[in-house]
C-alpha cells in the first residue's frame, strides 16, 4: 500500500516529498474509522471542547479544532493549558487571525501525533509498514542523534534500526554522487562553497583532552540558467581568457586596458543619477528617500500609521526570479582559509563532479570529462580569489 520504506533503495526524491500530507490522505482513505478514533482521543479533553471551536480542513475533511491558544507538540497529552484571556482593547481582526493561526497549528500537531500512533500500530502488525519510521530514522541520523537514542526509538516502534538507517544513507549518497557527475560533466554548472565549523566536545574534559574544533567546507552544484546551443560556446573560452589575463606571465595577447575617459563617459550617460528637472529628484535620490521613509515607518513608533502609504520603491532593471535546483556535494574536511586549502577544495569538487585535466594521473579516460578549455564558475569566500 505504499507504506514500505526500502532502506537499500532509498532516494532523495522520497526525502523531498510531502510525506506527512500523503500519509494523512492515505490513512483517512484506507482506515477512516481508525483515523477518527485516534483523532477524537487526542482532541477530547474537557478544556478543548469548552474552548472556542474553529472549522479546519484536515486532509480531505473539515474538523472542529480547539483554538484556545497555540500549543507545542509536547503540550498534548493532558497538560493544563489554562483558560482563555479576554481583553477589552484587543483588536477583533487581529484576534481572529491569531485564532485561525492557532487552529491550523493545533490541527497540524494533532495530525502528526495521530499519524505516529497509527504508524506504530501498522508496524506492529506488519514490519514492512515502516514509512514513517524510515523518515524519522533518517532525520535523526541527519541531526546526529546519539545511536543509543535511535535504538530507543526503534524499540518503541518510532524508527527503523541503525543498520537500515546506514543503508538508506548509503543508497542516497550513491544517488546524489551520480547526479553530481551527470550535471557537472555537462560543463554547464557552477560550484558554490563555504566554510563551516564544528566543535566536538569531550564527554569528560581533561587538561590534555578538552575536545576538538574542526573547520571544514561544504559545497553545492548549481546548474547555470540560460545556457543553450546558441551560447554554450561562450563557456569554452578558457584559453582566450588566460591569454588576456593580467596574471599571465607570458600572454600571447596584450590585455585591454580601460582608460579613465571611458569610465567618465559612462558617468555622463548615466540617466539614473541625473536630475532631469530642478524640482524633482533623480531616480537614485528617489530610491534613497524611499529607504529613509521606510526606516521611519518601520522603526519609529510615531510613524507606524503610514505603513499602508509606504508602497514599494520603483524598480530599476529588475532581474526576473527563476527557481533553480542545487545538488549538495560531499562535505570536505579541508580548511579553506589558505590558498592551499582553496586549491584542495577545488580539486575535491572537480573529482566529485568527474571533470579533470587529462594529464593528471587520476583522470578516468572512460568516464571523466576534459575541462581544460571550459570556464567553471566558482562562488566562494575567504581566499577564493587567491
Amino acid at each position: 500500500n505504499g507504506l514500505h520504506f526500502r532502506a537499500t533503495s532509498a532516494t532523495a526524491e522520497q526525502l523531498e516529498s510531502a510525506f506527512m500530507h500523503q500519509l494523512t490522505e492515505k490513512m483517512q482513505r484506507m482506515a477512516p474509522n481508525l483515523w477518527h478514533l485516534f483523532f477524537a482521543l487526542l482532541n477530547s479533553t474537557l478544556q478543548q471542547w469548552r474552548a472556542m471551536g474553529r472549522n479546519v480542513k484536515v486532509g480531505d475533511e473539515e474538523m472542529d479544532i480547539y483554538v484556545e491558544e497555540e500549543r507545542d507538540l509536547g503540550e498534548f497529552g493532558g497538560d493544563d493549558i489554562g483558560g482563555m484571556v479576554y481583553e477589552d482593547d484587543v483588536d477583533e481582526e487581529a484576534d481572529g487571525k491569531c485564532q485561525c493561526h492557532a487552529a491550523e497549528r493545533n490541527a497540524a500537531l494533532l495530525i502528526t501525533r495521530t499519524i505516529v500512533m497509527i504508524s506504530i500500530c501498522l508496524q506492529t502488525s506488519n514490519a514492512q509498514c515502516n514509512l514513517l519510521q524510515g523518515w524519522l530514522g533518517f532525520f535523526m541520523r541527519s541531526v546526529c542523534v546519539p545511536e543509543k537514542v535511535v535504538e530507543v526509538f526503534a524499540h518503541a516502534g518510532s524508527s527503523i534500526s541503525l543498520t537500515s538507517i546506514h543503508n538508506a544513507v548509503l543508497s542516497i549518497s550513491k544517488e546524489i554522487s551520480s547526479k553530481i557527475k551527470c550535471e557537472v560533466r555537462t560543463l554547464q554548472a557552477g560550484f558554490a562553497y563555504n566554510n563551516f565549523d564544528i566543535q566536538f566536545k569531550a564527554t569528560q574534559p581533561m587538561l590534555e583532552h578538552q575536545g576538538s574544533f574542526v573547520s571544514a567546507t561544504s559545497a553545492t552544484v548549481i546548474p547555470l540558467y540560460g545556457i543553450n546551443n546558441n551560447n554554450a560556446d561562450a563557456l569554452q573560452s578558457s584559453v582566450q581568457l588566460w591569454d588576456r589575463d593580467s596574471h599571465n606571465p607570458s600572454p600571447s595577447v596584450l590585455p585591454v586596458m580601460m582608460e579613465w575617459k571611458s569610465f567618465l563617459q559612462l558617468h555622463k550617460n548615466d540617466a539614473y543619477s541625473r536630475q532631469t528637472h530642478p524640482n524633482k529628484l533623480s531616480p537614485c535620490q528617489e530610491a534613497f528617500s524611499w529607504h529613509v521613509r521606510a526606516i521611519l515607518v518601520n522603526q519609529v513608533e510615531g510613524f507606524k500609521h503610514f505603513t499602508k502609504e509606504l508602497n514599494e520603491p520603483d524598480t530599476v532593471k529588475r532581474i526576473p526570479l527563476h527557481k533553480t535546483t542545487q545538488i549538495p556535494c560531499q562535505a570536505m574536511d579541508i580548511k579553506q582559509s589558505t590558498p592551499d586549502g582553496n586549491i584542495e577544495v577545488l580539486n575535491s569538487l572537480f573529482r566529485q563532479g568527474g571533470i579533470s585535466d587529462p594529464c593528471e594521473s587520476e583522470f578516468d579516460v572512460e568516464h571523466d570529462v576534459d575541462m581544460l578549455e571550459h570556464i567553471i564558475l566558482i562562488h566562494g569566500n575567504l581566499l577564493t580569489k587567491e
